[in-house]
Formats: C-alpha cells, structure tokens, sequence
C-alpha cells in the first residue's frame, strides 16, 4: 500500500518535486493506497469546480495543522464522485463548492464512503440548491464527526439525500 503525498510544487533548480498534484496521484493509486494531502494545502483543479471520478478502494486524509483556535484541515475545490462498487476513506479534509446545481459528495453504484472529520461546504450565493451530499443505487455513506456548512441559498434542498442506500 502506497501513500502519495499530495500538496504544493516543491521542485527548485537543485531538488525534484517531493510531493504529487491531486489528480496525478488519484491515477496512480491502486487499491489499498492513500492520498495523503499536505497541512494547509488547498486543492484546486485547473477546470474549477470539477468533478472529480473515485472508483478505486482508497483513502484520502488531510494533515491537521492544529492552531489555537483549533484545527485548519486541508481542503479540495470540487465534487467528489464515488462509483463502480469503490470503497472510499474519507478523513480529515473539507470539500467544498462554489456553484449552484452541484452535490459536493455524489455517492453511487454499489459504492461505500466513510467520512470522518471532514467538513462540506458550497458556497454558491445565487441559484439552486441540490442536495449537498447523494447516495443512491445500493451505495453506503457513514460520517463520523461531519460538518456541513449552512447555505446561502435559502431553498430548503440544502440536505443528504439518500435513494435505495444506507447511510449511518
């Protein structure tokens, strides 16, 4: 089982990069891997807002940067979609959003995620509401020390929406 330790470009003239981009370490990882995000970091896709398709049995963890207001978790810009029977990890990270009409965490396909620690967030201000976090299609969600951000689209579809799955 190999960890990828996602996080900034660290390259200089003298030392080759230490760390991986996001999606380069998403398509390297096998079964059983880790992508381990750096304290601090913040991931951002060059399509903002993507959509990002996980249909591989990982883990994805952030680095606490504990401070004395408490914890800063790294987070990733993007929806994360679980698929094709993959079995996820998710721990210490935010995911958020910034536009209308998009799930944050889109659970399917006989899939199962476990979040623990992690933050969900769209920030989107104008527009609709989709629900924030889908399960559907057999798939299993369970969220251990979760927080979702409230909305500022005040639309009553800011929710967990589950259909034909299980969630604890």
């Amino acid at each position: 089982m190999a960890v990828y330790l996602v996080g900034a470009d660290n390259k200089t003239l003298f030392k080759k990069r230490s760390t991986w981009n996001f999606k380069a370490a998403l398509a390297a990882a096998k079964d059983g891997d880790t992508l381990e995000i750096e304290r601090e970091f913040f991931v951002v896709f060059e399509k903002n807002e993507e959509n990002i398709i996980i249909d591989k049995n990982i883990t994805i963890q952030g680095q606490l940067a504990e401070t004395k207001d408490g914890q800063i978790i790294p987070t990733i810009q993007g929806g994360l979609f679980v698929k094709n029977k993959a079995a996820v990890t998710l721990r210490n990270i935010g995911i958020r959003r910034q536009i209308a009409k998009s799930n944050c965490l889109n659970v399917s396909n006989g899939s199962s995620v476990v979040a623990e620690n992690v933050v969900i967030e769209n920030t989107a201000t104008e527009g609709e509401n989709y629900p924030i976090v889908y399960v559907k299609e057999q798939s299993k969600l369970e969220l251990n020390k979760i927080t979702i951000m409230p909305s500022s689209i005040r639309d009553g579809k800011h929710k967990i929406y589950v259909a034909d799955s299980k969630m604890r």
